[in-house]
């Protein structure tokens, strides 16, 4: 396992919830950062699962070892140790719930199109 700016990866592949080493960290490091107080008002509105979001891989937003060896992860881009701009966790999660807002509006929009043309 592996931590990069407080949320923790499987270390062989990077991934939040990695099928693979058979490891989900995802709740974890909801908690981690309080994700479920942060989103509260969010989560009820549009019935996104905090549990069930996409995962993330620590990788792919360019985490590497300070040095060979090491257990602290910094940014190919800023060259920073568990750098807030590119690990901005909250911030990632945060877009994928508003994404998912949008999407909930949008359905109930359609919903409610569906049952005026419904009635004619």
């Amino acid at each position: 396992m592996i931590v990069v700016n407080d949320f923790m990866f499987c270390k062989q592949h990077g991934s939040e919830y990695c099928h693979l080493c058979t490891c989900d960290h995802r709740d974890g490091n909801n908690h981690v950062l309080d994700l479920y107080n942060t989103f509260a008002d969010n989560v009820e509105e549009s019935g996104f699962s905090l549990e069930e979001r996409t995962p993330l891989n620590a990788y792919s937003y360019g985490a590497v070892p300070v040095r060979r060896g090491s257990e602290d992860y910094k940014c190919t881009t800023h060259g920073t140790k568990d750098c807030e701009r590119c690990f901005d966790w909250v911030g990632i999660v945060r877009r994928e719930v508003q994404e998912a807002e949008t999407q909930e509006r949008w359905l109930e929009r359609r919903r409610r199109y569906f049952e005026r043309v419904d009635r004619d």
